[in-house]
This record gives structure tokens, sequence and C-alpha cells, in this order.
């Protein structure tokens, strides 16, 4: 009955996977891509396990499978909207998409795959009807960049630029936090390293609001950047206590100042952590929760709001970026 009772209360927390700091890695980071960065912030548990131990819980190289497919998952879906949008934009050459995914297998066989194609076809149609105005217009060239940055090579494609902004889209219900801060590494990027100084960044979904990014002056970008890069390099050491979609509803519950008693504080903290809480925990109404993903429960076993670097990230990667943001209004006619 007593070993029971232990199993059931443990007297201890379960010790964390990394309980230390790792020593920094062998080699010294002198080159890094804009997609890798943004990549680290999106998970930086999986890019911690995968750079620094060789554990990889997503399948890079997938083998084919062993019947053709009778559904498309999300994530082709939008690769083939996302095709159809550059198409149509003029940022892609015309091509017969629907022959090249056939080709490819990644549609269901048959007059099902064009049932899937269509219906992709008919969102994007969508998608243009709402936003084509704001996605048509003067393109530029695609700014590839690849200079040298406090001493690592920086390297990434920003773009592309339609009217004079960075322009970025996904055929998608909702604006994601992942998708901000895809959204806030290329803003940066463009506005420390690109040649005409500030540029807006657009992003469109098929929400009716645009999340827009105002320019931000060249010193205030680079110094950015480098704090990202900082922070990259702290998660090749440990695991870092940060979570794309708990972090955003942690630091978009706070106020920007510090105003207000001592009490008032406290109930915004605390309502704050619940909502980061509530990204975290799986609940009846979610089937893809942060805390249930096989990286995030590999390196934080416990608990990881009650840790004061949880919020200090959360704050340093969303505070300058929920800054610079118009708060997702109607873009003006």
């Amino acid at each position: 009955f007593e070993a029971t009772t232990t199993l059931l209360k443990p007297e201890k927390e379960t010790l964390p996977f990394v309980p230390e700091k790792m020593s920094e890695p062998d080699e010294e980071l002198t080159e890094l891509t804009m997609e890798e960065l943004i990549r680290f912030f999106i998970s930086p548990t999986d890019a911690f396990l995968k750079k620094r131990l060789g554990i990889s819980f997503q399948n890079d190289n997938p083998l084919p499978g062993d019947s053709e497919p009778l559904e498309l998952s999300g994530l082709d879906k939008y690769a083939i909207k996302d095709r159809l949008l550059s198409v149509s934009l003029g940022l892609e050459h015309e091509m017969d998409l629907l022959s090249l995914e056939k080709a490819q297998g990644s549609l269901p066989p048959g007059s099902l795959g064009e049932v899937w194609f269509n219906e992709a076809n008919r969102d994007v149609d969508q998608f243009l009807l709402q936003w084509g105005d704001e996605l048509r217009g003067r393109k530029e060239d695609p700014l590839l960049l690849d200079l040298e940055f406090n001493g690592i090579r920086l390297r990434g494609e920003l773009g592309p630029f339609i009217n004079g902004r960075q322009v970025l889209y996904r055929c998608v219900n909702e604006i994601k936090p992942k998708d901000r801060i895809r959204a806030w590494v290329r803003h940066l990027f463009i506005s420390a390293f690109g040649e005409s100084g500030g540029v807006e960044t657009r992003f469109y979904s098929s929400d009716k609001k645009a999340f827009i990014l105002q320019p931000l002056e060249g010193t205030s970008a680079r110094k950015k950047v480098q704090e990202l890069i900082d922070l990259f390099k702290m998660g090749m050491v440990k695991p870092l206590p940060f979570f794309p979609e708990a972090s955003y509803a942690f630091q978009t519950e706070l106020p920007f100042s510090a105003e207000g008693n001592e009490e008032e504080a406290a109930e915004q903290l605390a309502k704050a952590l619940a909502e980061a809480r509530n990204k975290w925990y799986p609940g009846n109404f979610s089937s893809d929760s942060e805390g249930d993903r096989d990286a995030n429960k590999m390196c934080f076993r416990n608990d990881p709001f009650d840790d004061f670097e949880f919020r200090d990230l959360a704050a340093k990667i969303y505070g300058p970026l929920l800054a610079a943001s118009r708060t997702e209004q109607e873009v003006e006619e």
C-alpha cells in the first residue's frame, strides 16, 4: 500500500531531461541561414534535440508510402495552394500544376485527385478575390543575402516584394503564432540588411485582417537580429522554454507598461499564465497542444511556466514584434 501511495504521489518532481547546461558545441557558429533561425524559434526543442543529440521526431526524408494517398494532409494542401497562388500572382512561371502534382504522387489517384485539386483552386480564387488588389502590382526581384555579420556568415532570400512592401501569405483560415515568427524574422532581416532601409512587411491569410509590421530603423533591427542569434546559441546549450503558441498567448495578455498596483499586476500575470497553460495542456477542443508534442514532452517533463525564463523569453521575442505590428487591423482600401 505504501509503495502504491508513493507511486501515485511522488515526493519529487521528475528530473528535467537536461538538468544542467551542456558544453558549448565543438564547432563555433560561423554560418547561419535565415530559415535555420526561423525553424529554431518555431521549435527550439526540436532544434536542440536534432543539432546537439541527433534526435529527430520529424522525418526529413520519408519513404514513399505503400499505397497511393486517398486524401491530402494539411501540409500538402498548403503546399499546393502556395504554388497556385505564386503562379496566379506571376511569382512563378505558368505550369500545368495538376499534372505535376499527379506525377509527383502527392494527389489521390484518378478523379479524387482532381476533386482535391479543384477544391484547393477554389480556396485560392477566394483568397485572390479578398486580397488580389493588395497582392498585384509592381514587383521587384527577391533579395539574396550573403554577408558577414558580427563574425557569422548570414544567408537568406527575402521577398517577394510588391509595391515596395515585403509580402508574405498563406492560404489558411487564421494567422498562427509561427506565421508571426516567420514574418518577424524576415522583417528584421530586410530592415537590418536591405539596401533601401525600412520596408513594411505584410502577411495575408484568409482572415479578414492582415498582419502588418511597420518599418524599423536599421541599427535597431541589427541589434534585434543579434539578440535572436544569441538566443539561438543559448538554445544549443540547453532547451529554451519558448513555445510559439503558449508564449504568444502569455505575452498578449500582458500590458506593454508596468503601470498599475501590485494586485492588478498579479491578476494579469495569473491570467497570462492560465492562457499559456491552455495552449500547453490538451483540452476537450484541442487535438494538438504544444505540451503534447514529442520534443517538448522530452525536454520539459514538468510544467515550464513557473520558470521565470519562460516569461523572459516571451517578452524578448514577442515584445518587440507586438510593438512593431499594427494590431491586425483591416487593410485600408
